[in-house]
């Protein structure tokens, strides 16, 4: 009599074990594959961003081609000893240069903020942006230009050179903010890769536990 009840409540048992971890190990799955889900979203999500920024930064070469143009003709005219009535042009330069300089760190500016928000994205750390870009530190290159023995074309070519000189410092900064975001996407791919196999294997596996549920309760 004792067999007989032994035996059925050790077989229930057995069998409700193996569906208990049937259950259990399906729980794990999913919750695999949610993670894995969220990580490509994530990753998803941060090359949107570093798009947006690709794209804001696009004009920035063509903001230093124009400077750097204006500089050039600037020099041109004080190298050929243009008459006096004619200095008005070099001001037109600077004019042209300061407005490619307003556009690169506008341009510079919404970058940075894309290109932080996607190393974020995947948990990455963007490094500073550059100081060049604020509109405080406009200021040196006139203070530099002025304070300088020369007459007016001389000048304004100092400033121009200077100005040149800072779109190409807001163009590194920015490079370097999207390398650091293309690194931290990387990352986060070979992580989401590294799970998405696990969480398969995982998968391959599970299938094999309702057919020992199956088995148990028979």
């Amino acid at each position: 009599a004792g067999a007989d009840f032994a035996v059925p409540l050790l077989t229930g048992g057995v069998g409700l074990a193996t569906v208990w971890q049937e259950q259990s190990g399906n729980g794990k799955v999913a919750l695999a594959k949610e993670k894995v889900a969220k990580t490509k979203q994530q990753i998803s999500k941060a090359e949107s961003f570093l798009g947006r920024g690709t794209l804001s930064s696009s004009e920035m070469p063509t903001c230093l081609a124009v400077a750097t143009a204006a500089t050039t003709a600037s020099v041109i005219l004080f190298m050929e000893a243009i008459p006096q009535r004619l200095w008005w042009v070099s001001a037109v330069l600077l004019g042209i240069t300061m407005g490619a300089t307003m556009v690169a760190a506008r341009r510079q500016k919404r970058a940075a903020f894309y290109m932080k928000q996607a190393s974020r994205s995947v948990g990455g750390t963007p490094p500073p942006r550059s100081r060049v870009g604020r509109r405080h530190l406009w200021i040196a290159p006139l203070a530099i230009a002025v304070a300088m023995p020369c007459d007016l074309p001389r000048r304004t070519t100092i400033a121009m050179a200077i100005l040149a000189t800072e779109i190409a410092m807001m163009m590194s900064s920015t490079f370097t903010r999207a390398a650091a975001a293309s690194f931290y996407i990387a990352r986060a791919q070979r992580v989401y890769a590294r799970a998405e196999v696990y969480a398969s294997q995982a998968d391959s596996l599970s299938c094999a536990l309702p057919k020992n549920s199956a088995a148990a309760i028979s």
